[in-house]
């Protein structure tokens, strides 16, 4: 007495294949756009609490700190106790009550998860660590006072998801534009700013 098998044919396991293939292409379209959306709303509430740390201390102590062109945000870490001992937003130092305010008003915590490391923080003699603040993409956040586009305040800007400023292939921010964005296609590029 024969057993009856069953097989599946080619065309039958082709289809299963392209099946799954489709069903794991629409997965991960989805995953990486929700994992876009959350790198984006991340790096915009950092600087809205960057923007809170210096609204408060400029209404405390009555003044930004100063800086004529983009400068990349910096913070100093004591290698010992890992506790952020200094801020350099622009070319001028800032006080310590300065600091103390924009820490007591942006969680210390919340900042070095987004740090990197800068040359300066090589050296395993130093006692004191220097870091770039970045977006969630890994790009630096630029600070400039007096504002190019808020011209009452200051402009924070990140370059997103691409790593780059605008729709060209910059790296760092322009440094003198009336308007940040020149042309309508520039207009549609990923960065994140106060602006």
């Amino acid at each position: 007495m024969k057993t009856l098998r069953f097989h599946f044919t080619l065309v039958e396991v082709l289809a299963v294949v392209a099946l799954v293939s489709l069903l794991a292409a629409i997965g991960f379209g989805a995953y990486s756009y929700a994992m876009n959306a959350s790198r984006e709303s991340n790096t915009k509430a950092l600087l809205k609490r960057i923007e809170a740390g210096l609204e408060s201390c400029r209404t405390k102590y009555g003044y930004y700190p100063a800086s004529t062109s983009f400068t990349a945000i910096s913070l100093t870490l004591k290698r010992d106790t890992s506790l952020v001992s200094a801020i350099q937003f622009g070319t001028d130092a800032m006080s310590s009550d300065y600091e103390k305010e924009f820490l007591r008003v942006v969680d210390e915590e919340s900042l070095k998860k987004n740090m990197i490391k800068t040359l300066n923080a090589s050296s395993e003699t130093t006692t004191e660590m220097s870091f770039d603040l970045e977006d969630s993409w890994g790009g630096k956040i630029y600070y400039r006072y007096p504002g190019q586009i808020n011209k009452g305040g200051f402009d924070l800007i990140a370059p997103g998801a691409d790593g780059r400023f605008g729709s060209g292939n910059t790296t760092t921010p322009p440094t003198a534009r009336t308007s940040y964005y020149s042309t309508d296609n520039e207009k549609v590029c990923d960065d994140i700013t106060n602006f």
